[in-house]
């Protein structure tokens, strides 16, 4: 049997694909191949960071995750357990240094949910709702007198949704958490042209914006209790950052050059070389 051409159409789509996410299954995929490449990219990673060494000696035991979404699916894991639902609230709420902000909680399901959502909480009797999908502009209007009690919990609300693309666990270091860029700038919050408009309303015009990382940081050392090394991965390095919180970059040919690609598909050499975006100059 003849074999079939691969290629979609008369160039290979390896060759321009653009999409971030697909650069970062890729680089996960030499990553979690036991051949150093582990420890290459984290000594390369070190050298962008201030502080103390990511990894020292092995590898073994790390952990390397996509879309990191903790916060969602731990409460996803909590069922239909409501009374688990309510003590991960306070217990969040006491962490990040939000508890006075909401004083107790109130009792009945559906008033709990009303209190962070509206009308449409109000609904919900069943199941303390995710916080994820708490309403900023009725917390706007709850707070309308605070906005700095009304700026954290917006930002507790964010983190539940939020998914780092790449989280990099190894025993006995910091987390690094990687944020994947190749033509997209840095997210900030609120996304929604709606809660924008709150937003301008309560903080003044484009005003109150968190950014993508500065949320980040909060979900680490605020809610998960650890502290983080944060990465950018991008396709120009950056020389000289006046900005002392402007997160160290790492290029996209700076981290697959440090790696090793003969255990993959030839694919996987093809696209790292070959491709225009992560190659552009």
């Amino acid at each position: 049997m003849a074999q079939r051409d691969t290629k979609l159409i008369e160039r290979g789509f390896y060759e321009f694909v653009r999409e971030e996410r697909h650069f970062c299954t890729i680089l996960v995929h030499l990553l979690l191949a036991k051949n150093g490449n582990l420890e290459a990219f984290l000594n390369l990673a070190n050298e962008k960071l201030s502080g103390a060494p990511l990894i020292t000696g092995e590898a073994e035991g790390a952990e390397i995750y996509t879309e990191f979404s903790m916060l969602r699916d731990d409460w996803n894991a909590l069922g239909r357990d409501n009374d688990a639902k309510r003590a991960k609230i306070t217990d969040l709420l006491k962490r990040a240094g939000m508890a006075g902000h909401v004083g107790r909680l109130p009792e009945s399901i559906p008033a709990l949910n009303e209190f962070f959502m509206g009308p449409r909480g109000a609904r919900i009797v069943r199941d303390v709702a995710y916080p994820g999908t708490w309403s900023v502009s009725v917390l706007a209007d709850r707070f309308r007198d605070n906005a700095d009690q009304l700026h954290d919990l917006c930002r507790f609300k964010w983190a539940f949704k939020i998914q780092p693309d790449i989280v990099i666990v190894t025993p006995g270091s910091n987390p690094l958490c990687i944020e994947a860029k190749l033509e997209s700038r840095e997210g900030q919050y609120p996304a929604s042209p709606a809660d924008r408009a709150v937003f301008d309303a309560m903080f003044g015009k484009k005003q109150g914006r968190v950014q993508q990382v500065e949320l980040q940081r909060f979900m680490f050392k605020k809610l998960l209790g650890v502290s983080c090394e944060f990465l950018t991965l991008g396709v120009r390095r950056v020389t000289a950052v006046d900005d002392p919180n402007q997160t160290p970059i790492l290029t996209w040919v700076e981290a697959f050059s440090a790696l090793d690609l003969t255990g993959s598909l030839d694919y996987v050499k093809r696209l790292v070389n070959e491709n225009v975006h992560l190659n552009r100059k």
